[in-house]
């Protein structure tokens, strides 16, 4: 007799949309834990406290950031990486058609942002640019596809399950104020920059409600950032 997987493995189409893996307690507790010390990261800056500690705390909370989420998220990942890799072609497709979407809606939203009057570039941006390379491209490809899409659609998706029109906006608009906010001069340019990436956050938790695959977030996000990241690597040649 065949278990559930294996009929859900007969039954689904190619890439089709994955279960829903009930929260453990200790899922729950971890993803409170991770959103906690994620939010620190704004807090941060003003604490009084020397060069050497800033260091220190900074590398504190990427390490431990990363492993809470690789923690909470242990059995999605899993379940969803076997998913992956067993119709690789057809996820490979699939995170190129979706890198495909938000670049474009990327695109407009710049658009709308220059007409609004903005800075080409975001404050965020800004920053990522002036930064050490060997610390950003890491960070940029690695550290963020895992942690963001971990927080801004794993765990937003748990709190709010069947929803998904009010899910795809709410993490649009916390993924793009979250990027922007305290960076920029004042409320308007915070909210006209925010665009941007409500627009890639959008496309983003799209791809979730379509895939219910963690893993397929990871990817697009992962095109996304080695993009950035490759166009920083030749400016800075």
């Amino acid at each position: 007799e065949k278990t559930e997987e294996e009929k859900e493995k007969v039954n689904k189409p190619a890439i089709g949309k994955l279960r829903n893996l009930k929260v453990t307690n200790k899922e729950v507790i971890l993803g409170i834990v991770l959103l906690v010390i994620y939010c620190s990261q704004f807090v941060m800056p003003y604490v009084p406290m020397s060069d050497a500690g800033y260091i220190v705390g900074i590398i504190s909370f990427y390490v431990l950031v990363f492993a809470l989420s690789i923690m909470t998220f242990t059995r999605r990942l899993k379940r969803d990486f076997g998913a992956l890799r067993e119709n690789f072609g057809s996820y490979f497709r699939y995170i190129l058609k979706m890198w495909g979407l938000m670049f474009l809606c990327s695109f407009v939203a710049v658009f709308i942002k220059t007409l609004l009057g903005a800075d080409d570039i975001s404050a965020n941006q800004a920053a990522l640019n002036g930064s050490e390379l060997w610390i950003t491209v890491p960070l940029a490809m690695i550290w963020a596809p895992i942690v963001e899409e971990s927080i801004f659609r794993g765990l937003i998706r748990r709190f709010i399950p069947n929803n998904d029109k009010l899910f795809i906006v709410v993490s649009a608009v916390l993924f793009g104020l979250l990027h922007t906010i305290g960076q920029e001069a004042n409320l308007y340019d915070t909210l006209v920059q925010s665009l941007q990436y409500v627009a890639m956050g959008g496309v983003m938790a799209y791809t979730y409600v379509k895939s219910n695959n963690i893993c397929t977030n990871i990817g697009v996000h992962f095109c996304q950032n080695t993009l950035a990241s490759v166009l920083m690597i030749l400016m800075a040649l």
